[in-house]
């Protein structure tokens, strides 16, 4: 439960998370994200480019139990004279993750159904919201997966939300092998459509530890 104070009794940050993942990595054109998605207020006309992504999770283990999420994040936007990767779209499975990914990090977290199933080596994932399709994919991972640790990228998300400003440096581990995809396809106009667009990449990651510090809270 978010409390008066925005904090969310008994899961205060720091978060250790572990789990699984699919993402995909896309470029994405300012056309792009201007015209054909969604942008949260205060990002409008900021967008600056760089690597986008879609990403697929089932967290095994977090403060708050097990939860799926989908997120997607086109790429950079400017805030003031730096810039930053941040997620527009983001959903997941249980209230108390939305709610803590709110008050925590600034994540612009919703309910949705997520499915998930895994046959012949093929792991599908189906998300749903209100009885819309967001989003349908399929994963064919490969069998040779490699360690990767988080100070190899140094990723850092700023996000806005509700007047402030959240920036928030990641920390992990995981092993990442090479994915095969089908075509992302979708039916809501709340999620981008990604049937068209060309991914540049994608990697699943067997079991991956995640570790989210409290963010850097300012207006």
């Amino acid at each position: 439960m978010v409390t008066a104070n925005n904090r969310t009794t008994g899961a205060e940050p720091p978060w250790t998370l572990t789990g699984s993942a699919n993402i995909v990595f896309y470029r994405f054109s300012a056309d792009f994200v201007n015209k054909r998605m969604v942008v949260p207020e205060g990002l409008e006309g900021m967008f600056l480019g760089g690597i986008g992504a879609l990403g697929l999770v089932e967290y095994v283990t977090s403060p708050v139990g097990p939860y799926r999420e989908l997120w997607f994040s086109p790429g950079q936007f400017a805030f003031g004279s730096r810039k930053y990767h941040s997620i527009t779209h983001m959903y997941v499975t249980t209230t108390p993750g939305m709610e803590a990914g709110r008050a925590y990090w600034g994540l612009p977290k919703t309910i949705a159904e997520i499915d998930r199933s895994d046959e012949n080596g093929v792991d599908q994932w189906r998300v749903f919201k209100d009885g819309h399709l967001l989003l349908d994919v399929a994963f064919r991972p490969g069998r040779l997966s490699l360690p990767v640790w988080s100070w190899m990228v140094r990723p850092r998300i700023m996000q806005h939300w509700n007047g402030q400003h959240y920036l928030t440096r990641l920390r992990g581990n995981a092993r990442v092998r090479l994915t095969d995809l089908s075509q992302p396809q979708g039916r809501s106009p709340e999620f981008p459509d990604l049937s068209h667009a060309r991914p540049i990449g994608a990697v699943n990651l067997p079991r991956f530890r995640l570790i989210m510090p409290a963010a850097r809270v300012g207006d």
